[in-house]
C-alpha cells in the first residue's frame, strides 16, 4: 500500500496513522537514518508493511504521555529506543494512572526507556525541545521539532485535553495554556500543530480557533 506524508521538506517527512483504541493520531517522522514513532496506538501492522524500518539505524518512540490509547502499541517494537516524561512514567506500570480500566484492560508494561525532563534532545537527525504542560496528565510533554510540534493531548485545534479523568487538574490546565500562549508567541504561524486526536492544523489556525488558548489561561 502507498502512503504519503503530509510534511516534507528536505530530507524530512512526517506521516500520519489513526490508530485504535481512540482514534490515536500515531505519527512517523523521518529524515535519512532516522525514524522516530509518537504515541504509538493499537495495531501498527499497516505502519509495519508500509516501512521498511529495516533500513534505519537510529530508531526512536516518543510518549506525550502514558495514558493506555497513547502507549499501547509500545510492545508491538522492537530495536526501538523508547523516551517518555519523567514525570509520567509510572503510566507504564499503573492501570489508574493509564486509564487503560476504562478499555476493559489491566494494561502494565515493563520496559526499558529513557526519561525525558525539559530541554534540547538530540536524536539521531533531529533536534527537538521538549516541554511540560501538565493539565490532562502531571506529566503531559510536548515536543517541538522547529517546523511542527507534537502536542499530544494537551490541545487541538479548538479544544483542549480533559481535567476531569485521575490525575487531571483544571487549574495546571489554565497555567500551561498561558505558557503555551506566551511560547507561541515565539513561532511562526505557520507551524504545524500535530495533536493526539483529530486534526492538523497550524500555529495560526490555534490562534483563531481555540478560545481556550486566548481566554483559558490566567493571568
Amino acid at each position: 500500500m502507498d502512503i504519503f506524508p503530509f510534511y516534507r521538506n528536505n530530507d524530512t517527512e512526517v506521516y500520519l496513522f489513526i490508530l485504535p483504541p481512540y482514534g490515536v493520531n500515531t505519527y512517523v517522522v523521518m529524515k535519512n537514518n532516522t525514524i522516530i514513532v509518537v504515541d504509538p496506538g493499537k495495531g501498527n501492522d499497516l505502519l509495519f508493511n508500509s516501512i521498511d524500518l529495516g533500513k534505519y539505524h537510529k530508531k526512536g518512540i516518543l510518549i506525550t504521555h502514558t495514558h493506555y490509547d497513547h502507549i499501547v502499541g509500545l510492545k508491538e517494537y522492537s530495536d526501538f529506543e523508547i523516551m517518555i516524561p519523567e514525570k509520567d512514567e509510572n503510566g507504564l506500570i499503573d492501570p489508574s494512572a493509564n486509564l487503560s480500566y476504562m478499555f476493559s484492560e489491566d494494561f502494565k508494561l515493563k520496559i526499558p526507556y529513557k526519561e525525558l525532563y525539559e530541554g534540547y534532545y538530540d536524536f539521531g537527525e533531529f533536534k527537538f525541545l521538549a516541554s511540560y504542560y501538565p493539565g490532562h496528565t502531571p506529566g503531559s510533554m510536548i515536543y517541538d521539532f522547529g517546523d511542527f510540534i507534537f502536542t499530544g493531548d494537551f490541545i487541538f485545534l479548538d479544544s483542549i485535553g480533559r481535567t476531569d479523568l485521575p490525575y487531571g487538574d483544571e487549574e495546571t490546565m489554565f497555567h500551561s495554556l498561558e505558557k503555551f500562549r506566551d511560547y507561541l508567541k515565539t513561532k511562526k504561524d505557520s507551524v504545524l500543530i500535530m495533536p493526539g486526536h483529530m486534526n492538523i492544523c497550524t500555529v495560526k489556525d490555534l490562534k483563531d480557533n481555540n478560545v481556550f488558548l486566548k481566554y483559558g489561561g490566567k493571568k
